[in-house]
C-alpha cells in the first residue's frame, strides 16, 4: 500500500481493518480517510466528499472477511460504488483465500467480482499454514510493487522448501472441495450449539466463529481473564477480546472451527461453554445497549 500511494492520493479505509491494513495506511504518504464498517452509505459519502477537491487517486482499503467479526466484505457493492467515483479496490483476503469462492478462490470470487479488484492480495499463514503472501494485480501494478515496496525491497525471498510446499498445498485447495465442507460443517455445528445455549453468535457467512456475551458493569479485564482462564483450563483454547476493541458491556471469544476438528472436539467445547455459563452465573439476555453495541461493532 505504501508504494502505492503518492502525497496527493487518498486512502479510503473500513473502520474495522485489520491493524496490518491501519499500519500500511499510516505508513503511505497520502491522505486517510475512514468509513463506518461494511456500511455502503458511508463509504459512498466519503467518496463524494473526497472527489470535490481531489488532485490524485483513491484507494479503497477492505479485508474480504474481517478476521475479528467473521462478517464479509460487501465486495459486490463496493466494486460498483468504486467504478462511479473512480477509485480503486485493495482486498486483503486473509480469511477468505482457500476457503470461499470455488476451489477456493476466495471472497471476490465468492461475490462474483474477482476481475473487478484492483489488487487481491491474500496470505499463506491461514489456510495454507505456511508462511508468506502474495499480491495479485496488472503486470504493470505488481512490477511497480516489487521495485518500490520497501517491506519487499529489504527482505529476503521464501525459502525453496516453502515454495516447494506451497505448490503441494495449492494442489490439495483446489482440490479440497470435501475439506470445505467439513469445514463448514462443523463451523454451523458449533454456531447453533452456541446459539441454543443463548450467546450471540456474529453476523458473517465465514467460518470464523465470533461469540459474544454481555457482561453489564463489570471490570472488561477481570470477567475477560475469568472466563478465558475457565475455557483454557478445561481444554478449550480461545481467544478473549475486550474493550477497547469492542464497546464496554460485551466480552467476545474469536474461534476458527477447522476441517481438522472432530464431532468430539465440538462436544466438549459446548459442554463446557454451557457449563461455564452454569458455573459463573453468566445472564447472557442482551440489554437494549447491548444491541446497540453490537450495531457498533458490525455497522449496522
Amino acid at each position: 500500500v505504501a508504494s502505492l500511494i503518492e502525497p496527493d492520493d487518498i486512502v479510503v479505509m473500513d473502520k474495522l481493518a485489520h491493524a496490518c491494513i491501519v499500519d500500511a495506511a499510516f505508513l503511505s504518504r497520502g491522505q486517510l480517510r475512514v468509513f463506518r464498517h461494511n456500511d455502503m452509505e458511508s463509504l459512498e459519502s466519503t467518496l463524494k466528499h473526497v472527489n470535490r477537491d481531489r488532485k490524485g487517486g483513491v484507494l479503497i482499503l477492505a479485508e474480504g472477511v474481517y478476521g475479528m467479526t467473521g462478517d464479509l466484505a460487501k465486495l459486490d457493492e463496493m466494486c460498483e460504488i468504486k467504478k462511479r467515483y473512480d477509485a480503486r479496490l485493495f482486498v486483503d483476503d486473509a480469511h477468505g483465500w482457500g476457503v470461499l469462492g470455488e476451489k477456493g478462490r476466495g471472497a471476490a470470487d465468492y461475490f462474483g467480482v474477482q476481475d473487478d479488484v484492483d489488487i487481491y492480495f491474500g496470505t499463506f499463514a491461514k489456510a495454507f499454514a505456511s508462511i508468506g503472501g502474495f499480491s495479485a494485480s496488472s503486470k504493470a501494478v505488481i512490477e511497480w510493487i516489487g521495485y518500490n515496496a520497501r517491506t519487499q525491497v529489504f527482505a529476503k525471498s521464501l525459502p525453496m522448501v516453502y515454495v516447494k510446499s506451497l505448490h503441494k498445498t495449492l494442489e490439495k485447495v483446489i482440490e479440497g472441495d470435501a475439506l470445505r465442507a467439513r469445514m463448514w460443517e462443523n463451523s454451523n455445528r458449533l454456531k447453533d450449539g452456541l446459539k441454543n445455549l443463548g450467546f450471540y453468535i456474529g453476523d458473517g457467512h465465514s467460518p470464523i466463529c465470533s461469540v459474544f456475551a454481555p457482561i453489564g458493569d463489570q471490570s472488561p479485564e477481570s470477567v475477560g481473564v475469568g472466563m478465558v482462564t475457565y475455557l483454557r483450563d478445561r481444554g478449550v483454547f480461545v481467544t478473549g477480546i475486550v474493550y477497547p476493541v469492542i464497546p464496554l458491556g460485551l466480552m467476545m471469544f474469536r474461534m476458527i472451527p477447522t476441517t481438522a476438528h472432530s464431532d468430539e472436539d465440538i462436544d466438549i467445547t459446548l459442554e463446557t461453554f454451557a457449563d461455564m455459563k452454569r458455573d459463573m452465573k453468566l445472564d447472557l439476555e442482551m440489554s437494549p445497549k447491548d444491541i446497540k453495541n453490537l450495531d457498533k461493532v458490525f455497522g449496522r
